[in-house]
C-alpha cells in the first residue's frame, strides 16, 4: 500500500485537488483558461476521472517502488509548480489552507523519498538507513578478506 509518509502525501494531494475546485485551478491551465467557468469546471472535473481511476487502481493493487518514487517526486515538483505560478493573475491558492495542502504533500513526498533512500540497493552494495555500506550488504559477512 505504501509507507505512511507516501499515503499522507497522497492524502494531501487529493485534498488539494478538492481545494483546486474551490480555487478555480483550471483558470491557470492553457486551454482550460480560455473556457467559461462553467465549461472549465466541467472539463477540469472530467479530466480527473481517468487520473483518479489510474491512481486509485495503482494504489489498490499495491504500488511498486518505482510508482511510489515517481509520485513522491511529483508531490515535491508540484510545490515547485505552484511557486512558479504564484504570481499568475488567476491564481487563487493564497490562503493557509491551500498552502498547507500543497506543502504537506511536498514534505510528505520528500520525507518518503529520504526514507526510501535508506533502503536503496546500489548494485552489489546495499546502503542502509545509516548510510553504512562499502562494497557488501550490511549485516552479511564478506566472503573475501578485507
Amino acid at each position: 500500500m505504501g509507507t505512511p509518509a507516501f499515503l499522507l502525501g497522497l492524502s494531501f494531494l487529493l485534498a488539494h485537488e478538492l481545494d483546486a475546485v474551490r480555487c478555480h485551478e483550471w483558470r491557470m491551465f492553457p486551454g482550460l483558461s480560455a473556457l467559461s467557468d462553467r465549461w472549465g469546471l466541467r472539463l477540469f472535473l472530467l479530466l480527473h476521472v481517468p487520473l483518479l481511476y489510474l491512481l486509485i487502481g495503482a494504489v489498490a493493487a499495491g504500488p511498486g517502488p518505482k510508482l511510489v518514487v515517481a509520485l513522491d517526486l511529483f508531490f515535491v515538483v508540484h510545490l515547485g509548480l505552484h511557486l512558479l505560478f504564484l504570481r499568475h493573475p488567476k491564481n487563487e491558492f493564497r490562503d493557509a489552507l491551500s498552502w498547507t495542502l500543497i506543502v504537506g504533500a511536498a514534505l510528505s513526498g520528500g520525507i518518503d523519498l529520504l526514507l526510501q533512500m535508506g533502503d536503496v540497493s546500489c548494485g552489489p552494495t546495499t546502503v542502509n538507513k545509516t548510510g553504512a555500506a562499502f562494497g557488501r550488504p550490511v549485516g552479511r559477512p564478506s566472503s573475501k578478506p578485507a
